[in-house]
């Protein structure tokens, strides 16, 4: 009679773990951080200003890429036409191969910066606690800059 009991209670524990009731195992923590930052231009035309963009590369510990993770970052530029030292805040969301693009900005002549403030992620799994670690970020890797110079023109 005592094992029959026992095996009832084992049945039962069991279905209450799998319906959730009592939880099996506490969420894993999931380390992300920036790979890598860049700021390049992604075209040029001899009327107009150059378009830039910021690209921000997210992976987790095991060197894979993250895919739907939120980043947010700040625009600083200042530029040769008198808007200098602007900020602007914007929030990009990665792609399947961990990359976020940050391309709405004033456009000029100048000196443009994107540092990563924040990284989150929910991917909706209930066992994974994605963590932005940024203390993993590569060295020098939360920001870049780039700077854009006319294009020279022979007898201007």
């Amino acid at each position: 009679m005592k094992n029959r009991r026992m095996l009832y209670l084992a049945i039962l524990a069991g279905l209450l773990v799998a319906m959730g009731a009592i939880p099996a195992l506490a969420a894993v923590d999931t380390p992300m951080y920036v790979h890598q930052s860049r700021v390049a231009h992604t075209g040029r035309s001899s009327g107009g200003t150059d378009d830039i963009a910021g690209f921000i590369h997210i992976q987790d510990v095991n060197y894979d890429r993250v895919a739907g993770a939120e980043v947010t970052a700040d625009w600083t530029w200042l530029l040769n036409d008198g808007t200098d030292g602007k900020l602007l805040g914007q929030t990009a969301t990665t792609g399947d191969q961990g990359l976020a693009v940050f391309d709405d900005l004033y456009k000029g002549y100048g000196e443009y910066t994107i540092c990563v403030t924040d990284v989150t992620h929910n991917d909706g799994d209930p066992d994974t606690n994605w963590v932005y670690a940024s203390e993993l970020n590569w060295v020098g890797q939360t920001c870049a800059t780039l700077v854009v110079a006319p294009q020279y023109a022979p007898g201007r």
